[in-house]
């Protein structure tokens, strides 16, 4: 390998290293979110429009609310989940992009009320 391509190939690796390993929000209803994102001591807000997929919510887990009701939804930083009827469940490998759940491919992400 030259040393151009090999300079190329180090810079781009943490780019693609931190998009593997971080959760991945479909919002499957017909309304928008509000998803308080924490991480640690950090929290953040962000919102999710219908249809729209968010990448890299968290890289090394975090815990989510939607709509700040008292339901938190505990991921370890590298799920692919989505929001469907106000709720959100961990999508299978085979199930993502499919839409709503028919043949309940897809399991109910763990919530703890706080």
């Amino acid at each position: 390998m030259n040393l151009k391509a090999y300079i190329v190939a180090l810079l781009a690796a943490p780019c693609l290293i931190g998009t593997a390993n971080a959760v991945t929000i479909t919002n499957r209803d017909t309304e928008s979110y509000k998803v308080t994102v924490s991480e640690g001591d950090n929290s953040n807000e962000v919102n999710i429009s219908p249809s729209q997929k968010l990448d890299g919510i968290c890289l090394n887990g975090c815990t989510l609310r939607l709509n700040d009701k008292s339901d938190e939804y505990v991921l370890e930083g590298d799920e692919v989940v989505s929001i469907e009827g106000s709720e959100l469940y961990m999508d299978e490998p085979a199930a993502q992009g499919s839409g709503p759940d028919p043949d309940n491919t897809r399991s109910k992400e763990g919530t703890t009320s706080q």
